[in-house]
């Protein structure tokens, strides 16, 4: 596969190369096509989260909306308060 860039995005690649981050330009752009995969995972997860899914994953890592974690922490108080009065604290 052939790539053609940009005089600017060559410049970046040249010099990433230069610094030494990257051996080379096949590593440049590995890294980028990566990171642009996991800027996609990013904005699917927040996409869920907007439209109100409870909670969605991403790379094993659950992430909830403002409401779901507002309830666990009113459902949170509530059981610590049972616990300080001796309640049963079930979970409804």
């Amino acid at each position: 596969m052939q790539i053609t860039l940009p005089p600017e995005l060559e410049e970046i690649v040249r010099g990433r190369i230069a610094s030494g981050r990257n051996r080379n330009a096949s590593e440049v752009i590995v890294e980028a096509v990566a990171l642009l995969e996991e800027r996609e995972r990013e904005r699917e997860l927040l996409a869920a989260l907007e439209r109100g899914e409870e909670r969605a994953t991403l790379e094993g890592v659950i992430a909830w909306s403002p409401a779901y974690m507002d309830r666990l922490v009113a459902e949170a108080r509530v059981a610590a308060e049972r616990n300080t009065t001796g309640e049963s604290a079930t979970r409804h």
